[in-house]
């Protein structure tokens, strides 16, 4: 979780996502109060994995992101500086995404109101 918070390792590539037989990969990413940034590399949200980013949250991400699971963004806005490739669940309540989005055929793009 990054809490009011960023990563700061630059080439940090991640895939969150349960991997068999290595307990110690993170699934979940979650990025809540206030500014958040994830830099520094790609990211990559697998089939397993999820990502939320909410509680009036002003988040960031500078590389490449992948949504091939659930993501969801709440009472936020989010800015993805590279572009943003869906074949996952990709919902929005109340929220505002801003970046360049391809959702291919699996991809399950919402937009949620409330």
């Amino acid at each position: 979780m990054l809490n009011a918070a960023s990563n700061t390792t630059a080439g940090q590539a991640y895939t969150f996502e349960a991997v068999a037989g290595n307990p110690s990969n993170y699934v979940n990413l979650a990025l809540v109060n206030g500014a958040t940034a994830y830099r520094g590399g790609d990211l990559t949200i697998g089939a397993t994995g999820s990502m939320l980013i909410s509680v009036r949250t002003t988040a960031s991400v500078t590389g490449l992101f992948t949504n091939q699971g659930q993501t969801k963004l709440v009472n936020t806005t989010a800015t993805f500086a590279s572009n943003v490739v869906n074949s996952g669940g990709l919902s929005l309540q109340s929220a505002t995404l801003s970046g360049s989005v391809t959702n291919l055929v699996t991809g399950t793009p919402s937009k949620a109101t409330g």
